[in-house]
């Protein structure tokens, strides 16, 4: 998605283009494909530049999923977390991206072997917020995939 700036130091730089043609293959030839996403905004302590590129990064997505037509739907972190985790959904943020891990990896075990290392925590939310949306969303159309999801086929 990101390619590296050419500068001594090098900064993510967006790539709309990389974007756009990812989610073109992801949804080419499917009719009923929703996009979530997850509804955050940078936080107080973000530096200006990565608050900046945050919400640049934020506003291409959404730009190139209202360009392709797809049906874009938003959700607070606190939303889907509340219903993947139960009452008890992490807090800390080291807690909470390991607590993200093991959620997935017991939910979706067939993923187990892409989220090994606590730097897959990524990689499991972006899972559950697909699990999230299969099982708890009333998207209006009915999905044979949340089986196909969970057992990895």
């Amino acid at each position: 998605m990101l390619k590296k700036s050419g500068r001594k130091t090098a900064r993510p730089v967006s790539n709309p283009k990389g974007m756009y043609d990812l989610l073109k293959k992801l949804s080419d030839g499917k009719d009923d494909v929703i996009v979530v996403m997850e509804s955050v905004h940078a936080r107080e302590s973000d530096s200006k530049v990565s608050a900046f590129t945050f919400g640049e990064n934020y506003g291409i997505w959404k730009g190139i999923i209202a360009a392709t037509g797809l049906q874009n739907v938003s959700v607070t972190p606190q939303q889907w977390k509340r219903k993947v985790f139960g009452p008890s959904s992490p807090s800390g943020a080291d807690d909470a991206k390991e607590r993200s891990r093991q959620k997935c990896i017991e939910l979706l075990p067939h993923l187990s072997e892409s989220l090994k290392y606590k730097k897959d925590h990524n990689r499991a939310e972006a899972a559950l917020l697909c699990l999230y949306a299969l099982r708890w969303l009333d998207l209006g159309k009915e999905h044979d995939s949340i089986a196909s999801f969970e057992d990895g086929q």
